[in-house]
């Protein structure tokens, strides 16, 4: 069924004024992808003291009960000429949102989840066999692949149980609590562990999760 599109843009300013309008109706053919593309004149809106602009579709006679209507590739930007539509490239895209949000957890799993140790988890060695000094501590960094745009707000997650604050010991099982005298932190470029683990023996492994969030 062809039809009538209405494409507004809602102008909502924080110094009280009234909202703004700007709109225009397009006409959609039926059963075809048909590209459609629409100038609003911002001439006379100050934008110095817009909140935030809204896009409606605002679908007209299209809007009967039974039509299925797919909108896809639609593109937003300022200026006086249409540009053609370029699809982000993905890779790009994800390095832009690393700088804002990186995680250890596989794609699809929220952070807090139980998995098992090792499954895309930090994993750092310490051998407490060692002599000296360093028998009792672990020193470790974890770079990231995107530098992010400040320092970031670590948190750590047991791989196992998914608990905060906690971390796995893979060959010797149960918990290692990261609270006072075990240090999760970083910079934009990456997370450093620095361990005491006050013991000795056998060389422990330990695993963990993390987010790291430095969003606006």
């Amino acid at each position: 069924m062809a039809g009538d599109i209405n494409l507004e843009l809602l102008v909502e300013y924080t110094d009280g004024k009234p909202r703004k309008t700007l709109s225009q109706i397009v006409h959609i053919p039926a059963n075809a992808w048909t590209e459609r593309s629409v100038t609003l004149d911002f001439s006379d809106v100050d934008l110095s003291n817009v909140n935030y602009l809204a896009y409606h579709l605002v679908l007209g006679s299209i809007a009967t009960d039974g039509n299925t209507i797919l909108i896809r590739r639609p593109k937003l930007e300022f200026g006086s000429v249409v540009t053609p539509f370029i699809p982000d490239d993905p890779e790009t895209n994800l390095a832009k949102c690393q700088r804002y949000f990186q995680t250890s957890y596989p794609l699809g799993i929220a952070p807090g989840t139980s998995t098992s140790p090792g499954n895309s988890a930090v994993g750092i060695a310490f051998n407490t066999s060692a002599t000296g000094w360093f028998q009792n501590f672990i020193f470790g960094r974890t770079v990231f692949p995107v530098t992010m745009r400040t320092n970031p707000t670590f948190t750590a997650y047991n791989p196992d149980t998914g608990k905060v604050n906690s971390a796995a010991q893979l060959h010797h099982g149960g918990e290692f609590a990261l609270t006072a005298g075990a240090a999760i932190g970083g910079n934009q470029s990456g997370l450093s562990m620095d361990v005491n683990f006050n013991t000795g023996g056998a060389a422990k492994t330990l695993v963990l999760h993390y987010t790291a969030s430095a969003e606006l």
